[in-house]
């Protein structure tokens, strides 16, 4: 079983979505360095961080709702995999 659809992110990512994507991973980080509990630096930005090498994870969604990221930053993430599935045809989040 795979964890993760591989995609050509120079292919299919523009200048908006790629301004879009990094705004959300800073957002993220933000998140991350105003919280006491948690590092920046775990499951929820390395699969991000991902996305700049092709690499979508299948549960990426979901680790960001376990996160309790907030639902503006939900919804950009959704909004990247929308963005990506449209383009590769081939992907379901779970």
């Amino acid at each position: 079983m795979s964890y993760f659809q591989r995609f050509d992110r120079y292919e299919i990512f523009d200048m908006n979505m790629m301004q879009f994507h990094a705004d959300t991973v800073r957002q993220v980080e933000d998140f991350f360095l105003n919280s006491e509990d948690i590092s920046m630096y775990n499951q929820l930005t390395n699969k991000l961080y991902g996305i700049w090498d092709g690499f979508l994870y299948i549960d990426l969604l979901r680790t960001a709702k376990e996160y309790k990221v907030g639902e503006e930053i939900i919804e950009r993430i959704k909004t990247t995999i929308d963005f990506i599935t449209e383009k590769t045809h081939n992907f379901q989040t779970v």
